[in-house]
């Protein structure tokens, strides 16, 4: 049945649903408001909710029972004050809320029989005066509590047959002053006990009343056997007492009741009463020890709700047990614990003692219009701040949402505490206790726990995935007042909650990450549902450096599907969670991303993805920039007509400079751009370039930068250059759709540089021609400006991905073959060397040739040669930190390559033309101009000309073509001039000239051979591109070998004057030894 069916039936009394199999829905009886009885018997009801009877003030009889009814919900009853019959038999009602009965003072019949319940709590009948029949028969209930039905006065019928009790405690049926039957038949469990019996006889001999007990128990007959007897037969009762002797209550009366007083109780029939009465607005307490009759007799003249009292009225409930009345235990009052916590300065606080005393007695103050108790109390100075506590006592009917309300308007509306120096800005009023934060280590790493409610639990990101931990209560109990304002309690301190031991057994799952991505990918998103969509995305994205291949490439399939959706959403979504997931996605470890792009081409669609989002994104200013760690972007709109170019700048930010990006409408504009700022700066023309068709088109241009290449080396192929390294920020320029290439004004790029100590840099941009694996390519892009080691300038003709890659070249990557290829360069080099000693010695050695000119070049140049290959065996290895070493052998290998190739020079003039005092001269030239050139090299640029290229030290790109190419060049050239003139001069000599011109013929061929494998050796081996620089590094080898074995073998033993020189010595030798045979023989015939 649904709403307003019944309206305009407000005068009607009776109305009879039974027996219909029907629901009812909410407000269906809002509109009869003068009926009494209310039938809904035998139906399909299941679940009733609160507000379903709120507009029945006058219902008098309700009847649910013989429905499905398994829950009702807390307030359902509330309103239905003058109610005095209520059937809810015949449900499947498993328990029953305490507070589900509590506003019936009129109710006299309750049907709750043939339900499931189980248990009954101790409270749920409270405040029932006038309850006088109780039927709970046919439910599973096993235990009845003390307290059960205490405060049930008028009482009278009580069924609890067809049950499972197996016992009840004594005292759980002593506070029924008028109770006349008790049901227990039918609980075949029970143990016989004295507490019926004996209170059956009581209330016989005291109150001249009869009750009457059925039902059966068993009673050990012997022998393990049980005897089933009626329940007023058993007779084992004869020292059983209903009261306890020597019974401990506690002793107070006032509006707090702190003391702590306790009492012995004499007498017969000692218990303890709870007294609560009403004086104006304030609640009085009494505990006290009394008489059972006295204590019961007063019980009978409570009103109608105890937890609704007024001026004047008094409420009466008395129990058994030491300190029993310790506490409101039926629950007339509610106690409440705030804490006020300010960072307020108190006025004088550190000055007088009495200051807390009397900020405390003014809050309390503030507070006596308020219905209840108040107290106050000064916990002292915590986490930086003064902490008081404000306990409460107030009616039950009074929520703790209430009270706090009424407490802190009191407080924030107080003069008087703002005079003391209470500011109301700086007051914060809580109403729960916490869990302080806390940072806790452990193998798992650091975590910082955030203040947590009592009773709930708190999770926070964890490794892959999560952990949590609970925060429990205390063991305080808060409606015990202290005894002292200067005694600190426990309860003083809002964060009294106990952390239990943290959950991390799902920090490395990294299952739930994929199915989370697997769950999203299987729904459609639309723009209905992209935010939430893009929120949970980028909340696993957070959780990147776990992903596997597969997270990753579905990350990317769900970036995918939003990216259409971008222009027609708002733009916060694409900043505050496309953005930040594409950020963090970057964060996947390469090798997972390596292999995606393997598969499934991810790190190739994140790239596109991030060039797609700026060219997406709705644009309602003039300009839009986002910055994230790994990646910025930034849009400018466009008109062509009024286009004056366009710069973007970009700082990621590190210790000294913060993160920041800009744009500006003006090509010039780079100018005002600081030096630690990344920029593009796009030049007026670029207009010009667009095709008439496209002019139309083009309403932004679009801008992105990433912190490095990571993307772009995931999507390199493996067969790119390997000994190249992007030493910058990528940042890149686009006009959406259309190509702009050949620009006659260039495209001006600034990016720092990452490498403090780079060598060969060159200005690049991301090539993605057709036909070809992506690459850095150089076409159309220039060095403008170097700053060593800070940053560097580039202009290009195009738009696209730009950086600047460091080559290394000339200098093969470590591997087999490369280790097998230096060890071979050291041999090589060895066996060089010691040819060219062999040259020196040879030459030194002998008289007649050491003192000929051609004989000392030779030797110089063969000193220069051979110290060369040194300076290569000894210097040419790893340097880490040692650059000044590094440097020393770069220099020196420097000066004598260029000092060797002079010598050759040297010899060649020395052939074509005779000069006075030629070996001074030529001996300063040869050694001092490659020492100039060195030294000069070293003095610009404080001697960083000279750089680590991977693990070797060498000249640095610009340093080499002018200060080592340019001199072999032209060192070359005059060699091959003056050689040639050589050749030509002796080809006019006479014929009786032709012995001098044999010995120059012999000489041309040597300097000159010497130079070509020199230049095959030394020279071509370091200006090899790198990709051929293995075949370049053999062939040094090879022509090292050959340059010292040639100059040993031809200017040694194929040389006749070497040869001559050599004869001449074998011959002296040969006649001294004969001589000295002789003058042995002579010697010998003598002394015969």
């Amino acid at each position: 049945m649904k709403g307003e069916i019944f309206r305009n039936l407000s005068r009607l009394t009776s109305l009879y649903l039974g027996g219909n199999g029907m629901k009812i829905e909410a407000q269906i009886f809002q509109n009869l408001s003068g009926l009494t009885t209310l039938y809904l018997n035998d139906n399909n009801i299941t679940y009733i909710q609160r507000d379903i009877f709120a507009n029945l003030p006058n219902l008098e009889e309700l009847y649910l029972n013989e429905n499905n009814i398994d829950k009702i919900q807390v307030g359902t009853f509330d309103d239905l004050t003058r109610l005095r019959y209520l059937d809810l038999g015949g449900n499947d009602m498993k328990e029953i809320k305490t507070e589900l009965f509590q506003n019936l003072p009129r109710l006299r019949t309750l049907y709750l029989n043939g339900n499931n319940i189980d248990k009954i709590q101790v409270g749920t009948f409270d405040n029932l005066f006038q309850l006088s029949s109780l039927y709970l028969n046919g439910n599973n209930i096993d235990k009845i509590q003390v307290g059960t039905f205490d405060n049930l006065p008028w009482l009278r019928y009580l069924n609890l047959s067809n049950n499972q009790i197996q016992n009840y405690e004594d005292g759980a049926f002593l506070f029924l002053p008028n109770i006349n039957y008790i049901d227990l038949r039918n609980n075949k469990a029970k143990m016989c006990e004295c507490h019926l019996p004996a209170l059956v006889n009581y209330t016989k001999s005291e109150f001249g009343r009869t009750l009457e007990v059925q039902g059966e128990c068993q009673t050990d007959s012997g022998n393990n056997q049980n005897k089933v007897i009626p329940i007023m037969e058993y007779s084992q009762c004869q020292n059983y007492s209903l009261f306890q002797r020597n019974l401990q209550c506690q002793t107070c009366s006032g509006m707090m009741c702190n003391n702590t007083n306790v009492s012995y109780c004499t007498g017969d029939e000692p218990v303890c009463q709870f007294k609560l009465s009403m004086d104006g607005i304030k609640l009085k307490f009494e505990k006290s020890c009394r008489t059972h009759r006295k204590c019961v007799d007063a019980m009978g003249g409570n009103v109608y709700k105890c937890n609704e009292l007024t001026s004047g009225s008094t409420c009466v409930a008395c129990c058994i047990g030491n300190l029993c009345n310790k506490k409101d235990f039926i629950g007339w009052t509610n106690s409440f614990v705030f804490h006020l916590i300010s960072n307020s300065t108190l006025k004088k606080f550190n000055e007088y003692k009495s200051s807390v005393e009397n900020v405390s007695r003014t809050m309390e103050h503030e507070l006596s219009n308020l219905a209840g108790n108040f107290e106050v109390q000064y916990c002292g100075f915590e986490k930086n701040s003064e902490v008081f506590t404000i306990t409460c006592i107030v009616l039950r009917t009074t929520t703790k949402d209430q009270i706090f309300t009424q407490v802190f308007e009191a407080f924030q509306t107080s003069q008087t505490l703002r005079d003391l120096g209470l500011q109301q800005r700086n007051m914060e009023l809580i109403n729960e206790m916490f869990c302080d934060e806390i940072t806790t280590a452990t193998s798992n790493g650091t975590f910082h726990w955030p203040m947590t409610r009592v009773g709930t639990s708190v999770t926070i990101p964890c490794h892959a995935n999560v952990a949590t931990r609970y925060c429990s209560s205390g063991k305080m109990e808060y409606s015990e007042m202290p005894t002292s304002h200067y005694v600190k309690s426990p309860k003083c301190s809002p964060f009294t909650g106990v952390w239990k031991e943290p959950d991390m057994s799902q920090c490395y799952n990294t299952e739930g990450i994929t199915q989370q991505l697997e769950n999203i990918t299987s729904e459609d998103i639309d723009k209905e549902n992209v935010e939430e969509i893009s929120t949970i995305v980028r909340d696993i994205s957070k959780k990147s450096v776990y992903f596997k291949a597969e997270d990753i490439d579905l990350a990317v399939d769900i970036q995918e599907k939003m990216l259409p959706l971008i222009s027609n959403v708002s733009t916060n979504i694409t900043l505050n969670n496309i953005l930040p997931s594409i950020n963090n996605m970057i964060d996947t470890p390469e090798e997972i991303l390596v292999e995606a792009e393997q598969s499934d081409g991810t790190g190739s669609r994140m790239l596109d993805i991030i060039e797609a989002i700026p060219e997406e994104i709705p644009l309602e200013e003039q300009q839009l920039t986002v910055l994230h760690p790994n990646l910025g972007i930034g849009v400018i709109k466009v008109e062509k007509d009024t286009f004056n170019g366009a710069v973007f700048g970009i700082s990621f930010g590190n210790k000294e400079n913060e993160a920041k990006t800009m744009i500006y409408n003006n090509s010039d504009s780079y100018l005002q751009v600081n030096d630690n700022v990344d920029f593009i700066s796009l030049p007026m023309s670029l207009s010009k370039h667009l095709k008439t068709e496209d002019q139309s088109a083009v309403s932004r241009i679009t801008f992105f930068s990433l912190q490095d290449d990571k993307l772009y080396r995931v999507k390199q192929n493996s067969s790119a250059k390997a000994n190249t390294t992007i030493i910058s920020n990528i940042i890149a320029a686009n006009v959406p759709n259309v190509q702009i290439m050949d620009l006659d004004q260039p495209v001006t790029i600034s990016v720092g540089l990452t490498e403090k100590n780079p060598g060969n840099l060159r200005c690049v941009y991301w090539d993605e021609t057709l036909g070809q694996e992506p690459h850095w390519s150089t076409k159309g892009c220039n060095t403008s400006t170097y700053v060593p080691a800070e940053k560097m300038i580039c202009s290009c003709d195009h738009l696209t991905s730009f950086a600047v890659l460091m080559e290394i070249y000339a200098i093969p990557a470590h591997g087999n073959i490369s280790h097998l290829l230096y060890k071979t360069s050291y041999i090589g080099c060895g066996i060089s060397l010691a040819c060219l000693l062999l040259t020196v010695i040879f030459y030194v050695c002998s008289k007649c040739l050491r003192k000929l000119m051609p004989s000392k070049i030779l030797i110089n140049m063969c000193i220069s040669l051979a110290i060369t290959n040194v300076i290569f065996l000894a210097g040419m290895r790893p340097y880490d930190s040692e650059k000044a070493a590094c440097k020393a052998v770069a220099a020196l290998l420097h000066f004598f390559i260029l000092t060797s190739l002079m010598w050759t020079a040297v010899e060649a003039l020395h052939i074509f033309l005779r000069m006075p005092s030629f070996m001074i001269k030529s001996s300063i030239a040869a050694w001092g101009l490659p020492a100039v050139i060195v030294a000069i090299t070293l003095a610009i640029n404080h001697t960083n000309n000279y750089i680590r290229i991977a693990d070797v030290c060498w000249l640095s790109k610009v340093s080499f073509y002018v200060a080592f190419l340019a001199p072999v060049v032209a060192i070359l050239l005059f060699n091959f001039i003056v050689i040639f003139l050589a050749i030509c001069r002796r080809s006019s000599k006479k014929s009786d000239e032709q012995s001098e011109h044999e010995i120059k013929k012999m000489r041309v061929f040597g300097i000159f051979s010497v130079t070509i494998l020199f230049v095959l050796s030394w020279v071509i081996a370091f200006i090899a591109e790198e990709e051929g620089v293995g075949v370049f590094h053999i062939l040094f080898i090879i022509f090292n070998i050959l340059l010292g074995m040639f100059i040993f073998i031809f200017y040694c033993i194929y040389k006749k004057d070497a040869r001559d020189a050599i004869s001449s010595y074998a011959m002296r030798a040969n006649k001294s030894s004969n001589s000295g045979n002789k003058t042995d023989v002579g010697t010998a015939e003598t002394r015969t």
